[in-house]
C-alpha cells in the first residue's frame, strides 16, 4: 500500500510538471513573438486575480514535499540535529540548482546578443547567480532575482523546511504539539497572499510555500483517517464536480483560486488516484523512476526553451516556427531524456558529493570523535 500511494504522488509531480513545461513553453512563446497558441491556453498573458494558472502546479509540489515531511517530526523529536536535517535537504535541492542557474546566465547572455534585449528585462548578475545557488533568492530577504525563476519553489521550499525544523523542535522543549505552528503559518501564508504584503519572508512566493506545504503536513495526518472513512471518496468526487460547475460558471475567474486548489482540489484527486479504476494506473512501476528524473526537467526546460529561441535566429529561421502545439508537445518529450542525463551524471553524484561533505563536516560528529 506505500508503494502504491508513493508512486501515486510520483504520477501527480510527473503529470505536474508536464503542465509547468507546456505553461512556460507557451509564456517564453509569448514574450518572444508576442504570438499566442490556438487551442488550450496554458499561459494567458492577460492576467487577472483569481484566474486559474496551470503555474498553480508549484502548490501541488509544495504540497507533496510537506506531506513527505511529516516522519521528520517523531526524528527531530527524538533529537535529529538541524545541521543534519537541513542539510540533507540543502544536499539533495542545491548542487544541481547552481549548475543550472550558472548555465541559464550564460544563455541569458546569448540572448540578449542574439535579440538585442534583455529576456528579463536586465541581464544576470554575478550575485544573482550566488544567491541561487545559496537558494535565497526568493521568499527570504531578496526579491526574486531575474534568472531561472522556477527555483523560487526550491528556494521557497528551504526556507519552509527551515521553519519546519524551528517549528517542531521549540514545541517539543515547550511541551505542546506542532500542529498549533503549522496552523500559524498556514494563516500566515493566506493573509500574505490576500493582502499581498511586500517584505522580507512575507513575499508572495513565501506565502504560496507556506500554506502549501504546511496544508500537505495536515493532509499527511489525516490521510489514515481518510482512508477509513467511506464518505472520503463521495465527498472527494461532489467537490470536484462543484470546483468544475463553479470553474465553469465563472469563466476560470475565482475567488482564492490558489486555496480551492491547495485545501480542497489537489487532496481530493490524490485520493481519488489511489482508486480503482484509476490505480490501474497510478501504481505503474514507472512513476517511480519518471519522478526521479522530473526534479531536472523541472530545471533545465525553461534555458532550454531560451536556448532554442537563439539556436533558431542564429541559423536564419524564424523564432515563430516554434509557436505550435506539436513544437511545445515535441520540447516536452525531449525534456525527459535530458531529465535523465542531469539525474544520472549530475543531479545523483553531485548531492552524494554535497552529503558527504556535509557529514565531514558535522559538527555532532567532530564531537563524537572527541
Amino acid at each position: 500500500m506505500d508503494n502504491a500511494r508513493n508512486r501515486t504522488f510520483d504520477m501527480a509531480k510527473v503529470l505536474a510538471t508536464i503542465f509547468i513545461l507546456f505553461h512556460h513553453y507557451q509564456m517564453v512563446a509569448l514574450m518572444i513573438t508576442s504570438k499566442t497558441f490556438p487551442g488550450v491556453p496554458f499561459y494567458d498573458g492577460g492576467y487577472r486575480s483569481g484566474d486559474f494558472s496551470w503555474g498553480y502546479m508549484v502548490e501541488l509540489f509544495f504540497l507533496v514535499s510537506g506531506y513527505f515531511t511529516l516522519p521528520y517530526i517523531r526524528k527531530i523529536s527524538e533529537g535529529m540535529t538541524f545541521y543534519r536535517f537541513y542539510t540533507h535537504r540543502v544536499a539533495r535541492i542545491l548542487p544541481v540548482v547552481a549548475v543550472s542557474n550558472a548555465f541559464f546566465a550564460a544563455v541569458l547572455l546569448l540572448y540578449d546578443k542574439v535579440y538585442g534585449w534583455a529576456f528579463w528585462g536586465e541581464d544576470p548578475s554575478l550575485f544573482g547567480v550566488v544567491l541561487q545557488a545559496l537558494g535565497i533568492q526568493s521568499g527570504w530577504c531578496f526579491r526574486g532575482i531575474g534568472l531561472n525563476s522556477v527555483t523560487w519553489y526550491c528556494s521557497v521550499l528551504l526556507l519552509c523546511s527551515l521553519l519546519f525544523y524551528g517549528i517542531v523542535c521549540w514545541s517539543h522543549r515547550l511541551g505542546f504539539s506542532p500542529c498549533y505552528g503549522f496552523a500559524c503559518m498556514i494563516v500566515l501564508g493566506c493573509s500574505v497572499q490576500t493582502f499581498h504584503t511586500d517584505g522580507p519572508f512575507l513575499d508572495e512566493s513565501a506565502g504560496r510555500g507556506y500554506v502549501a506545504f504546511f496544508a500537505g503536513l495536515f493532509f499527511a495526518m489525516l490521510m489514515p483517517l481518510l482512508k477509513k472513512w467511506r464518505i472520503t471518496i463521495p465527498a472527494s468526487i461532489v467537490l470536484l464536480v462543484l470546483f468544475a460547475l463553479e470553474f465553469y460558471k465563472k469563466d476560470g475567474n475565482l475567488q482564492y483560486m490558489a486555496f480551492t486548489l491547495t485545501f480542497l482540489v489537489y487532496p481530493a484527486v490524490l485520493l481519488l488516484l489511489q482508486q480503482f479504476p484509476f490505480t490501474c494506473v497510478s501504481r505503474l512501476s514507472l512513476w517511480e523512476g519518471w519522478a526521479k528524473i522530473s526534479y531536472g526537467v523541472f530545471l533545465w526546460h525553461l534555458p532550454t526553451y531560451i536556448l532554442a529561441y537563439c539556436v533558431v535566429k542564429c541559423i536564419g529561421l524564424p523564432p515563430e516556427m516554434l509557436v505550435s502545439v506539436p513544437m511545445m508537445i515535441l520540447f516536452a518529450i525531449g525534456m525527459q531524456p535530458l531529465g535523465w542525463l542531469s539525474y544520472k551524471f549530475l543531479e545523483k553524484p553531485l548531492n552524494l558529493k554535497a552529503a558527504n561533505l556535509f557529514a565531514a563536516l558535522d559538527p555532532a560528529q567532530k564531537a563524537d570523535t572527541v
